[in-house]
């Protein structure tokens, strides 16, 4: 009887464009096979006004190909509930991944900036139209197992760096990839294109781990290693006025209908936190349901059908 497959180490990277999201995944993919690490990576491209995401998808089989018994099959994209590590750039990102089930409390460390890139409809709004952020890292407590929240874009400004760089440094430093520092920093040199700028972020990020992973007791829990770990924004606890307009122009007895709550992973400019729920009928007086999906824009206040 054959012996069993190892299983991979499944990382989704969720990045934005013009990040160096791809040039992230050769690092990895380079610093893998190194090792001899069987590895394969995929990509789904977004656009720059954000109305989808920009995913890196990569599987590793942290043994040596010579040790296995067969040749592993690896797929090609992510499973739902079947990703150890989720890398976000920014934290509307990071929301993505959790509305489309691919973060666990089981499985999942989330790594994600808590840096905003906002959205078309976040800057249209005639008010403050920007998400709640703070409603962003509860989702993330929430749902992963573990979780590292700081501000990537900071540290990328402070190294004089790109921000993958600083990405590939957390992945290292976090504990769950058993590739070292050095073979990541031997990928950098190898892929030759802004050496020192690129080694530069990476130690920024490496250490940001390190040190949030070695200076918290043992017996912390996940969810209090990131609330002391993580750098928070200013406006992260500042209640937007959205949702005191929602309170009561948007409820039924003012006339209005309540507004549906759909996943920010199919529409980006969703308000819920209910993965896969179907948008259901919206209550509310004759003439408030046309028959097609209602989208809700940041503030619940305006709708477009």
């Amino acid at each position: 009887m054959s012996a069993p497959q190892p299983r991979p180490i499944t990382i989704l990277i969720a990045a934005l464009g013009g990040e160096g999201g791809g040039v992230h995944t050769d690092w990895i993919v380079s610093a893998a096979a190194q090792l001899n690490f069987p590895v394969q990576s995929t990509s789904i491209p977004g656009v720059a006004q954000r109305t989808g995401a920009t995913t890196y998808y990569i599987e590793i089989v942290p043994v040596p190909a010579h040790e296995l018994p067969a040749r592993p099959v690896l797929a090609l994209a992510p499973g739902i509930g079947d990703v150890d590590i989720v890398l976000a750039s920014e934290l509307m990102e990071a929301g993505r991944t959790i509305a489309g089930g691919f973060v666990t409390p089981d499985r999942t460390l989330v790594i994600a900036s808590t840096a905003r890139s906002y959205l078309v409809v976040e800057k249209m709004a005639m008010g403050d139209g920007r998400y709640d952020s703070a409603r962003l890292i509860k989702a993330v407590e929430t749902h992963a197992q573990s979780h590292l929240l700081l501000d990537m874009d900071a540290l990328a400004k402070q190294s004089s760096a790109m921000i993958n760089a600083v990405m590939l440094g957390l992945i290292a430093g976090c504990g769950r990839v058993p590739i070292p520092a050095a073979a990541f920093e031997d990928a950098i040199r190898a892929d030759g294109k802004a050496v020192d700028a690129n080694l530069r972020g990476f130690r920024s990020g490496l250490d940001a781990a390190t040190n949030a992973m070695r200076d918290l007791p043992r017996t912390a829990s996940p969810t209090r290693i990131a609330r002391r770990t993580r750098m928070r924004l200013p406006h992260l606890n500042a209640r937007s006025s959205c949702r005191r307009r929602r309170a009561t122009s948007c409820s039924p007895a003012r006339g209005g209908s309540p507004p549906i709550k759909t996943s920010p992973m199919r529409n980006s400019m969703s308000i819920g936190w209910r993965p896969f729920a179907p948008p259901t009928r919206a209550s509310g007086p004759a003439g408030a349901w046309s028959g097609k999906p209602r989208v809700t824009s940041p503030c619940a206040c305006r709708t477009r059908t």
